[in-house]
């Protein structure tokens, strides 16, 4: 059986070396299929010599250059003979699958330095692209490039739809996503961002944060924001790797909290400059309804345990006010 192994491999780095290498041991021969994207640390071509000089050794193993992007609907696949697409990446695997062609989902090898994203983040790349198009709107919130934003959470399909109701009769996008400024992971706005992945929006409205900031953590349930307890299971190396190796979360998994109220500030749809449909179904989680409905009474019992919780701490504030106040009028009697 033949393979095609799809990527853009920006840069190449020893993951993919080893996931290489490891396919061409399961497959009778495999061709490594370089496309197209922002953003671009190597050129095109260098992309494909540093890999055949990496691989020369393995004669089942042969590297193309693939124009254009699977995401973007411009990379075109089938001229080239292969039995199976392999891909760690569930969008590109959602294209192609129904396109027809058949599919295999790889893990990636994971490790330190074994991310893209994370060799890009450690020597702050900017692409001419980037730099271009992002654009500051005011005080903390930017425009930037949706295709560089990486989800971390899954959306629920009826929430999704309404959602997309809500912001198509407004007209614009009212708050917008939270983003890690190292990894651009989306840490609040997931089904925001689906939205403008799906209508082919070029920008996204963010606030970017830094993620390594102790005033910034993560929880599993709101009440997590004041209280520690078994059910307490996530944290931010979780969420990093998570992200970063694409392995989506079920929604709602996490809740951040920021040292800063999530205001609405308006962005109409126009700024955001729509272009091609996409498909999104890698983000779509496969659940019914009734389940759906379930998340939701579930997060408003979550709600309700934070009012409790916040009741109790101005109930024992109230407390303390009154203790300082009797306090303070007994020292005052005693200076008179």
């Amino acid at each position: 059986m033949k393979a095609i192994f799809l990527g853009k491999f920006q840069p190449p780095h020893l993951g993919h070396i080893r996931t290489i290498i490891r396919l061409s041991a399961q497959y009778n021969s495999v061709i490594v299929g370089i496309t197209q994207s922002e953003p671009s640390m190597m050129p095109f071509e260098e992309v494909k010599t540093t890999i055949q000089e990496v691989i020369s050794a393995y004669k089942n193993i042969e590297v193309v250059l693939i124009a254009g992007s699977i995401e973007g609907g411009t990379a075109a696949i089938d001229t080239l003979s292969f039995d199976v697409v392999v891909s760690g990446n569930h969008k590109v695997l959602n294209i192609l699958k129904k396109q027809g062609f058949q599919t295999e989902f790889c893990e990636r090898t994971e490790g330190i330095g074994y991310s893209g994203s994370e060799i890009r983040s450690l020597s702050h790349v900017v692409t001419s692209d980037a730099l271009s198009k992002e654009k500051a709107l005011k005080g903390t919130v930017q425009l930037i490039s949706v295709a560089d934003l990486k989800p971390l959470e899954k959306v629920l399909p009826v929430h999704f739809k309404n959602i997309e109701k809500m912001i198509f009769d407004d007209g614009f996008i009212k708050k917008p996503l939270i983003v890690d400024q190292k990894f651009k992971v989306i840490l609040d706005g997931s089904h925001r961002y689906a939205f403008l992945l799906k209508y082919g929006f070029k920008f996204a409205p963010v606030i970017f944060i830094d993620y390594s900031d102790e005033s910034i953590f993560v929880g599993n349930h709101l009440k997590h924001r004041y209280l520690r307890d078994s059910s307490f299971t996530i944290n931010k190396n979780v969420v990093i790797e998570k992200a970063l190796h694409e392995q989506l979360l079920d929604a709602r998994t996490t809740r951040h909290f920021f040292p800063f109220r999530k205001e609405d500030f308006i962005v109409s749809l126009g700024r955001l400059e729509q272009g091609k449909e996409r498909n999104i179904d890698f983000l779509i989680q496969d659940i019914s309804i009734e389940k759906e409905i379930a998340i939701d009474k579930a997060y408003i019992k979550e709600l309700d345990e934070e009012v409790e919780i916040l009741q109790a701490y101005e109930d024992e504030q109230r407390g303390v006010k009154k203790y300082l106040t009797k306090q303070l009028k007994m020292m005052q009697e005693r200076n008179n």
